[in-house]
């Protein structure tokens, strides 16, 4: 069986690596909690990178990364020295001293992070298609309009089109005509004649129409015409042959 675990050589460079750094940041200062405050990197791994302890140490790749951000914080462009760490052969293994609460510590590698990714955002969009889909129906059968929506909006046009209209009423007309003077006079009541004859000083007569009544005189102005208890004008001069038409008005 191929071993795995890392040579002496490489793990002694390692270890050189993690001693620079620790005398970078012992010139500068600092603690191991403020470095993993700037570098968002675990105390423990930061002290096990300076100590060279591999079996606590992810794997190479993350190693660089973890290399040159330690650097960054302590104001080093330490990207050569990552690069001492041979991401394509060294492969670290994890021991079994290397436990958290009795299980082996899992390896999380971006691939897993990915499909965790994707996952999370199908199942968003899952949700929100339902939810979308729910709103919509709930929309639409609150619109949905109802048998007694339809007849209530039925019975409304039915009476919009259908105005009710008040009949116009004829006043009776009546035409009281009194003679000053002798009159001939000719009297036509709704299309029918009614009077046609001499009237002498004195004389009177009254006449009623539903709709019109044609007065004809030789003798204008010795009339005295009222209609409907309302005297009107003369109808001309004495003597002046006239024929005036009254119609009743509508109310």
């Amino acid at each position: 069986m191929t071993d795995h675990r890392p040579s002496a050589e490489k793990i002694a460079t390692l270890q050189n690596i993690g001693c620079s750094l620790r005398q970078l940041r012992q010139e500068h200062s600092l603690s191991i909690e403020e470095v993993a405050e700037r570098t968002r990197i675990q105390p423990r791994l930061l002290r096990a990178l300076e100590d060279g302890q591999t079996d606590i140490l992810p794997e190479p790749v993350y190693i660089q990364g973890m290399i040159k951000k330690y650097g960054e914080s302590l104001g080093v462009n330490s990207l050569e020295l990552a690069k001492s760490v041979p991401a394509d052969q060294m492969q670290i293994v994890p021991l079994k001293s290397n436990r958290w609460d009795g299980f082996n510590r899992p390896q999380i590698r971006p691939v897993h992070l990915y499909l965790s990714y994707i996952f999370m955002l199908l199942a968003a969009i899952s949700a929100l298609s339902h939810s979308l889909n729910n709103s919509i129906q709930s929309l639409e059968a609150a619109n949905k309009p109802t048998d007694a929506k339809l007849a209530a909006v039925k019975s409304t046009e039915t009476v919009a089109e259908q105005p009710t209209v008040a009949a116009a009423v004829n006043e009776p007309l009546e035409l009281e005509v009194s003679a000053k003077s002798a009159s001939w006079v000719k009297v036509v009541v709704d299309g029918q004649p009614a009077f046609e004859g001499r009237l002498n000083p004195g004389n009177a007569k009254t006449w009623t129409a539903k709709r019109e009544l044609i007065l004809t005189t030789g003798n204008a102005g010795g009339l005295v015409v009222t209609k409907n208890n309302t005297q009107l004008p003369e109808l001309g001069a004495p003597g002046e042959k006239r024929e005036v038409k009254f119609q009743s008005e509508k109310s």
